[in-house]
């Protein structure tokens, strides 16, 4: 590997010696992927081997209460997009009376965007060297921070559910 291609590796991981850690907001944009375009269901690209190494790597040097917030950030932050979401329902609807196919197309596209962006990360880091474990680790974890009867522990429990693979 030439310096130039040490230093961009670096720099994507954020380990030079003259900048800062990355906070846990900063990890998680850099690791959880946007969710793909509708047109490009079906066509990702490799996982990102790097960023899901990364943020196992970072994850496990957390305090427990440290992850209990990024857990709470991921679910909160990286989820579904609400407004979107309600356009599309709304698009199914517009579209009963324009035949079966376009309801399809309609109902297809919502279904597209009700996959949480936490979920596309869950998926990488399943692919990643020692991901499954890494999975059943952070799955103890989410159960252990469950809060009952909040809006935060409902979007924990969504997401407890997507690592359980349900």
């Amino acid at each position: 590997m030439n310096l130039l291609s040490l230093r961009k590796a670096c720099r994507l991981l954020g380990t030079l010696p003259s900048r800062r850690p990355l906070t846990m907001d900063e990890l998680l944009s850099r690791c959880v992927p946007q969710l793909p375009p509708y047109e490009a269901r079906g066509r990702n690209p490799p996982p990102p081997e790097l960023q899901s190494n990364d943020f196992m790597s970072k994850y496990r040097t957390l305090e427990l209460a440290d992850r209990a917030g990024l857990l709470r950030s991921l679910a909160t932050n990286f989820g579904r997009e609400h407004g979107r979401v309600a356009e599309l329902c709304a698009a199914v609807l517009q579209v009963q009376d324009r035949g079966t196919a376009a309801v399809l197309q309609a109902e297809d596209r919502l279904r597209h965007h009700l996959c949480p962006r936490y979920r596309l990360l869950f998926t990488n880091l399943s692919a990643a060297p020692g991901g499954v474990k890494f999975l059943l680790d952070l799955r103890a974890d989410l159960l252990q921070n469950l809060e009952p009867a909040t809006s935060e522990g409902s979007e924990l429990r969504v997401s407890e559910g997507i690592s359980r693979g349900g």
